[in-house]
């Protein structure tokens, strides 16, 4: 039996969506004001929403992450950090490593978390030395269509699937605590130069990995500027910024409700869905169904975030432009570690010292976020 929709009813939904987010709905004409403080608003709302919506997801595993801090914390000791990239196998899988991704994925970044799309390498960087979650690596497929990352490179249009299938997008990259303190989100964008990722790209795609994408939260990123690798070279190279377009607005729920409705409209997903349907496709598909239900900008969050390019191997350029051999950066985990630490982790640590209580602080605030919930006030 076809599914029929009350296509007023739906509209009404997205452009409450909207406005909870902080958008201002005009008519058919959506538009977040361009300050940080609307930025930060939309951001937050968009986290409460998904902080809902994962609510057992996070509850049920908070004694397990809980034990494995307590537990640690007493003996912790920065001077015996001792780093590890710990690859995290699929989604589907029930490892403990697995968990803690997407436990910290939900609930540490202001950013709301998004399932990765087509090819992805997940990784936990752990320090066995004091046996807890350092930072998290995500890694997926990029875009398409990416304007700065092909005008950089000089990707023609004819050329850019083949070498787009030789790159991935960073996803989620960030330190934990306590180690963010350490300005350890330096170290984490370090550590995907360790030879194991391109080698785990290689080992899952049979295809060479040379270059990373990402882009900042918002604005100015303080991880990726003027971050340096030992030999002095840039590590992440500045392309300027984005149009503000994107999807981290537009929750699941709605989601999956838009594709839906494309199908009754259109009886089928012109640009389809799923594993190998890409972030590019994910936009299209909401843009789509908005323009359907005669509602403009309803990609575009005004959210600007600057572009940044990780070339993995030293002649980038002349590989993709001249056919040249690639000479890639090799640094070993190891290697990179002890740069980080005597240029940022030593002299942070020195200067501030470390605060080993944020546990409690974390968990005044989850179980804010469900009493909340309880009283009907999370969203």
């Amino acid at each position: 039996m076809a599914v029929v929709f009350d296509e007023a009813k739906l509209r009404q939904r997205v452009l409450s969506e909207f406005q909870q987010l902080g958008f201002q709905v005009t008519l058919d004409f959506i538009v977040l004001p361009e300050d940080k403080e609307s930025y930060r608003k939309a951001q937050k709302a968009a986290k409460r929403q998904q902080i809902l919506q994962y609510a057992d997801f996070i509850r049920q595993n908070l004694r397990l992450v809980e034990r494995l801090y307590r537990a640690h914390l007493p003996q912790f000791d920065p001077h015996n950090i001792q780093l590890e990239l710990r690859k995290v196998e699929g989604m589907a899988t029930k490892s403990f490593d697995s968990m803690l991704y997407k436990w910290w994925s939900l609930i540490w970044w202001s950013m709301p978390y998004q399932p990765m799309l087509g090819r992805q390498l997940r990784y936990i960087l752990w320090d066995k030395g004091n046996g807890l979650p350092f930072g998290i690596i995500g890694l997926c497929s990029p875009i398409l269509r990416f304007a700065p990352r092909d005008k950089y490179l000089n990707i023609s249009v004819e050329d850019r699937p083949y070498w787009v299938n030789k790159s991935l997008n960073i996803h989620r990259l960030g330190a934990l605590p306590p180690y963010n303190q350490l300005i350890g989100g330096k170290m984490v964008a370090l550590a995907v130069f360790a030879p194991q990722v391109r080698q785990d790209y290689w080992q899952h795609y049979k295809d060479h990995l040379l270059f990373l994408t990402t882009l900042s939260a918002f604005g100015r990123s303080s991880i990726y500027n003027r971050l340096k690798l030992p030999d002095g070279s840039p590590a992440a190279i500045s392309l300027g910024y984005t149009r503000g377009t994107g999807t981290f607005h537009i929750p699941d729920d709605l989601y999956e409700l838009l594709l839906e409705y494309l199908k009754y409209k259109e009886g089928r997903l012109v640009y389809g869905r799923g594993m190998q349907a890409g972030p590019s496709r994910k936009l299209r598909n909401i843009n789509r169904a908005l323009t359907f239900l005669g509602i403009k900008n309803g990609v575009k969050h005004n959210i600007r975030r600057e572009v940044f390019l990780f070339p993995l191997a030293k002649n980038l350029k002349e590989i993709i432009q001249k056919g040249q051999a690639a000479h890639f950066i090799d640094y070993s985990l190891s290697d990179l570690q002890e740069y980080w630490w005597q240029r940022w982790g030593l002299p942070r640590l020195k200067r501030k010292g470390l605060d080993l209580h944020f546990w409690d602080n974390i968990m005044q605030e989850i179980e804010g976020w469900f009493a909340r919930e309880k009283e009907g006030m999370l969203l």
